[in-house]
């Protein structure tokens, strides 16, 4: 059994990232560039990482803000995500989703995804953490469901820890990069 079955699942694990506790620790590795945001749900992700980050380009499997295309991530090419350095991401969590994501987003760019800190423990993630090339804790995150008020105060805690995965095919080793700032 694992620690989510008591969450309510919600369509294409679209979970709201609105914990402001999420961003900061990402900014030393993103500062200044330009980024495809290929899961952007409600924007919530952009919203956060925008006073660090350019997104420059957003698709979702099913658009929840006007003017974002629709695309199922696994589909992206180069033309799509043209003139972005990155990839940054809060992906699906469930592995029939999620699988898909890193066997592809990794060959277009340098692809960061924010994902359970004990992703790299498990060992379907084996093949995956070989392509991973930094790993930056944020510790418990509060996540939203779609359509929730997505206030969080600094007294809200999340269930689960969190770390931001950086996967890219020229990766040589990993390195743990950091914990939450204070």
């Amino acid at each position: 059994m694992t620690k989510f079955k008591s969450f309510e699942a919600q369509p294409r694990d679209l979970w709201r990232t609105t914990d402001p506790n999420a961003f900061a620790p990402l900014a030393p590795f993103i500062r200044g560039a330009t980024y495809a945001e290929p899961c952007y749900g409600e924007g919530d992700l952009d919203k956060g990482l925008s006073k660090y980050a350019d997104c420059i380009w957003a698709s979702d499997i099913e658009p929840q803000v006007d003017g974002v295309p629709k695309k199922d991530a696994v589909d992206l090419t180069e033309k799509d995500i043209e003139g972005c350095e990155l990839i940054i991401s809060n992906p699906p969590f469930s592995w029939h989703m999620l699988q898909p994501l890193l066997d592809k987003l990794p060959t277009l760019r340098p692809t960061w995804l924010l994902l359970p800190a004990d992703f790299m423990h498990n060992k379907q993630s084996r093949p995956y953490m070989d392509k991973c090339s930094n790993i930056v804790s944020v510790g418990r995150l509060f996540f939203h469901k779609a359509g929730e008020n997505p206030m969080v105060t600094k007294y809200s805690r999340g269930t689960a820890n969190n770390a931001w995965y950086c996967f890219h095919d020229s990766a040589q080793q990993t390195i743990f990069t950091g914990w939450v700032p204070k």
